[in-house]
């Protein structure tokens, strides 16, 4: 017979007041995995592996008690699970008496069915807001708050390694993220891939850094915060300096791997004093559209300023 108290007092605190939470922002308060801004969140470095059990153990954790609607669906491989759980470990704990295997909250795949669940997901998603579209519900968060339908959709996360092979289809799925209750979470080093396949040579690693930070700050940041975000310990001239140098290697490298030998990539704000992605260069939707002629992998995102 299915509870669905939980056993004690202590089995309920467990779950976290915060949806998802993974850290707190520059006044201290707490952040959620879903309140980020841009189209999901990458993890590398030593940490990574780190980050990602965190992220997990904060997406299963979230909404044992509550309605499915608001309890986290998380999609992962056998390769990227097997790196996050201690060795050994049985697939014990994850409903809210801590004594079964939820399979219904943690959904693992392989590689190629992982990318297939989210786009599958994404797609259903898309035609269920269209089709309920008299509810005058533009998004999933939308559609969640009304209680004249049956249609609720819980946060959906796709926890996955970073692949050339399937880089292009995660970002499609990404660039749903707010409107489709849709979290990539992608665990190795941000790559590009260009209509021409990915790039592989000419980029420096700070050009990557200042990339994923602009990917992750649609509306564009100044030098001044790109330099705090990325190089806090260096003087402020000389990272401003190194900032400009990234940032013309990403246009070098685009125009060469391209063939858009006149296109900026990175478009500078003089009135605001913004970098930002130029939007019409980067891959923004998915499905049956004209591909762009760049599409970043989901970028680490960091908090707003």
């Amino acid at each position: 017979m299915a509870v669905d108290e939980p056993s004690s007092p202590a089995a309920r605190s467990a779950a976290p007041a915060l949806a998802a939470p993974i850290g707190v922002d520059a006044s201290g308060a707490e952040m959620s995995l879903f309140a980020l801004s841009g189209p999901g969140l990458a993890l590398r470095g030593p940490g990574a592996d780190a980050v990602a059990r965190a992220v997990l153990a904060s997406d299963l954790a979230t909404g044992v008690h509550d309605s499915p609607a608001v309890r986290p669906v998380v999609v992962t491989t056998p390769n990227t699970l097997a790196r996050l759980l201690p060795d050994g470990a049985a697939l014990t704990g994850l409903d809210p008496h801590g004594v079964t295997f939820d399979g219904e909250r943690l959904i693992v795949l392989a590689d190629t069915g992982a990318v297939t669940h989210a786009e599958e997901d994404m797609i259903g998603r898309r035609r269920l807001l269209d089709t309920l579209d008299t509810l005058d519900a533009d998004t999933i968060t939308d559609l969640n708050t009304r209680d004249d339908h049956i249609e609720h959709q819980p946060p959906y996360v796709l926890l996955i390694d970073n692949t050339p092979r399937h880089g292009g289809r995660v970002a499609a799925v990404a660039a749903h993220c707010a409107a489709l209750h849709l979290h990539p979470v992608v665990l190795g080093a941000v790559t590009l891939i260009t209509d021409t396949g990915p790039v592989t040579t000419g980029m420096r690693t700070g050009s990557y850094a200042a990339l994923a930070l602009l990917a992750a700050h649609p509306h564009g940041r100044t030098l001044a915060q790109i330099s705090a975000d990325l190089r806090p310990d260096t003087d402020p001239g000389t990272a401003a300096k190194r900032i400009r140098t990234d940032i013309n290697t990403v246009r070098r490298v685009l125009r060469a791997a391209t063939g858009a030998a006149k296109a900026k990539f990175v478009l500078y704000d003089p009135v605001t004093g913004r970098y930002r992605i130029d939007p019409t260069a980067s891959r923004s939707t998915c499905g049956g559209c004209s591909p762009r002629s760049v599409r970043p992998t989901p970028p680490p995102t960091t908090p707003p300023p």
